[in-house]
């Protein structure tokens, strides 16, 4: 073959072009069979532990009611790193940037890592239901005499809510490098902005206070004004005042 003075790098043949594309394709073609049986495999295994766990179940409604709410989100999510892992595991002593596919591998494998994530923090939301369905079932087995747990059931279920989709899109966008090198700035100075921050709304802040408070004792007073009805401790005025006034 022969070579242009201006150009001393031999161009790769026609022959060596087409082995290098079926050696990608070929790697390509490992890679997504590596996440396929991860996949698998996680699925497999996620199954066995609900068939597992099913006498469970049958012999307690609580851990019954948080499998019905937590059951599809529970396979996703095993799947969804069960595909991760695999990926993983074919790329172990693998360098990407020596590859020429390697940044769409390692788009692919960001992608599963962020879905990962996110399942598992659908998952947790779902289960934080379990507060509800708890006082629903004890409200069932006494007749509905603690009714007063369902308001409180609610805050503790809403707030932990809030709080678990915070920490998983907090935990999302920390596997970018820049939302990384974002979020420590943000953190750093986040002490100072939240003491301005909880002076500028002391008061909005105390309504808020005062609302969960009184969501958790407003059961509480029904339940002594009831008893102050019903019972009479003073004989002279015939009332007795309650405590919740």
């Amino acid at each position: 073959m022969i070579f242009s003075a201006d150009d001393p790098t031999p161009s790769p043949s026609p022959t060596g072009v087409a082995q290098a594309a079926v050696q990608n394709a070929l790697d390509l073609a490992s890679l997504i069979f590596g996440a396929a049986v991860g996949l698998v495999i996680a699925f497999v295994v996620a199954l066995v532990i609900i068939l597992l766990t099913r006498p469970i179940a049958r012999r307690s409604r609580y851990f019954a009611a948080i499998t019905k709410r937590v059951r599809t989100s529970y396979y996703i999510t095993a799947m969804a790193w069960g595909a991760w892992a695999g990926l993983q595991f074919m790329l172990v002593n693998t360098t990407l940037s020596d590859w020429s596919n390697g940044g769409m591998v390692g788009f692919i494998s960001h992608v599963l890592l962020i879905i990962g994530i996110l399942t598992m923090t659908w998952m947790v939301y779902n289960s934080v239901w379990i507060f509800e369905d708890a006082a629903r079932i004890r409200q069932e087995k006494d007749g509905g005499v603690s009714r007063k747990f369902e308001t409180q059931a609610q805050v503790i279920r809403r707030l932990l809510q809030a709080l678990v989709i915070l920490l998983g899109v907090c935990a999302a966008l920390f596997t970018f490098d820049a939302a990384r090198q974002a979020m420590t700035t943000v953190l750093a100075s986040a002490g100072v902005v939240s003491v301005i921050a909880g002076l500028a709304a002391q008061q909005t802040l105390g309504n808020v206070f005062a609302g969960i408070q009184l969501a958790f004792t407003a059961g509480k007073c029904r339940a002594q004004a009831r008893l102050d009805r019903a019972f009479n401790s003073d004989p002279q005025s015939g009332t007795k005042a309650s405590s919740c006034n």
